[in-house]
């Protein structure tokens, strides 16, 4: 709070007006404390309340358009300052009546032309806001992006138009690009930067993801003089997890501990009958319950239900296959996850084709049989593309799971169609 008062206020309003508003109150606090009690509360809470509403409801005053108004009680206050002053120096004896008569109009009259002078202070960079917003919104266009902008920009994603889900203050979220860097392909940074202050880069980041391109698109100076400008960057995170895979997608090793990875295995007879009951009893989506659904054995699919109408649809096919006879085809809001293996230090491996455009979610996890519920140990989060086949991996390390859990997995998710094939889990 103490900093608004003393270095965001005077420096949204005009720091001379403020300093003699400052004077003001705290001599009449002095002054009229006593005998003007009830009138000095009334106008000292209403200032107060005037500045605690913006704080909470905008909890920055970095918009000269919220404390605009204080200037109402400050040219009050330091006017009526002058005045004091001249009543103050008579009741003295320092000055005589004659050379203090036209004291207050003298420095309203100055403080009057400081002001109108700042006014028409023209600023030649004063359209930075417009250029960065321009070209923001040609960079952004058609593109999957996060903006990472410090507080006092706000202003400008709501002027190119963002959505506010699509923006995060970089100094508290910076963090967020762990998880998101495999979705998002452009990440913008728009931040101050001071002269003679080091060059934005890459170790700006300070976090894990460093590795990827890094690019200032444009800097603009604020003021007319140049110690300060605006930067707008952009950061294409790698993607260490997901590849894009163009090659033939080889064949299951044999040291593959990921039962029935490959889907080749399709669960019939009496296991086929129990899982289509054990679907009808807790009344899962209606195509679980078809008895010519083609289920791959040791792998269990998603419990869900009809998402706006359409029931998800999970089964082997032959048509499309990217490996061998099967490959798994996933159409709708659900998941499934792998059998159990026993926890090593390994690292998973699969393949997804997109056959519309997808958000896909591929977990490593393990199981927690105090709470008897899965507990994730890695993530990769990633958006494909109609038409393209994508390597993901997932590394597993023993350090990343309690010793009481005895086994690992794997989770696939994702709300549109794609096709799976050729999971695996390899012992390092």
């Amino acid at each position: 709070m103490i900093r608004y008062f003393f270095s965001k206020i005077p420096a949204l309003l005009f720091e001379p007006i403020v300093v003699c508003a400052w004077i003001a109150f705290l001599i009449a606090l002095l002054v009229f404390r006593k005998c003007h009690r009830r009138f000095w509360g009334i106008t000292t809470g209403c200032i107060f309340f005037m500045i605690a509403w913006r704080l909470i409801c905008h909890n920055e005053l970095f918009s000269s358009r919220y404390s605009s108004i204080l200037l109402y009680p400050a040219i009050i206050a330091s006017s009526w300052l002058f005045f004091f002053l001249k009543d103050f120096l008579e009741d003295k004896g320092i000055f005589s009546h004659e050379k203090l008569a036209c004291f207050p109009l003298v420095c309203i009259a100055v403080l009057s032309i400081v002001c109108v002078g700042k006014t028409l202070h023209y600023n030649p960079y004063d359209d930075y806001t417009i250029k960065i917003c321009r070209r923001l919104q040609k960079e952004i266009a058609g593109k999957k992006f996060l903006l990472f902008s410090s507080i006092e920009y706000s202003r400008i994603a709501y002027y190119a138009g963002i959505p506010r889900e699509k923006v995060l203050y970089w100094d508290e979220n910076i963090h967020f690009l762990n998880d998101c860097r495999n979705y998002y392909e452009n990440c913008y940074f728009i931040f101050f930067h001071r002269k003679n202050t080091p060059e934005p880069n890459v170790d700006f980041l300070n976090c894990n993801p460093r590795i990827g391109q890094w690019e200032c698109l444009l800097r603009e100076w604020t003021s007319r003089k140049k110690n300060k400008e605006i930067v707008l960057c952009r950061f294409i995170p790698s993607r260490p997890n997901v590849e894009i895979w163009e090659k033939k997608i080889p064949k299951m090793s044999p040291y593959n501990l990921c039962p029935n990875g490959d889907f080749e295995s399709v669960l019939t007879g009496q296991a086929l009958r129990d899982r289509i009951d054990y679907y009808t009893s807790i009344k899962a989506s209606d195509f679980y319950t078809k008895q010519d659904t083609l289920f791959p054995q040791c792998w269990w699919l998603g419990v869900t239900s009809a998402v706006n109408g359409k029931s998800p649809m999970m089964s082997l096919t032959s048509t499309h296959a990217l490996a061998g006879k099967y490959s798994l085809e996933i159409n709708g809001d659900t998941g499934l996850n792998s059998g159990f293996i026993p926890k090593q230090d390994g690292t998973f491996f699969g393949y997804i084709q997109a056959v519309e455009d997808s958000l896909c979610r591929v977990y490593s996890c393990y199981w927690n049989e105090e709470k008897k519920q899965t507990e994730l140990i890695r993530t990769v989060l990633f958006n494909a593309e109609a038409g393209k086949t994508y390597r993901f991996t997932l590394p597993v390390r023993l350090a990343d799971i309690p010793q009481k859990a005895a086994y690992i997995y794997v989770i696939v998710q994702t709300p549109q169609h794609i096709l799976l094939d050729n999971v695996e889990f390899l012992r390092n």
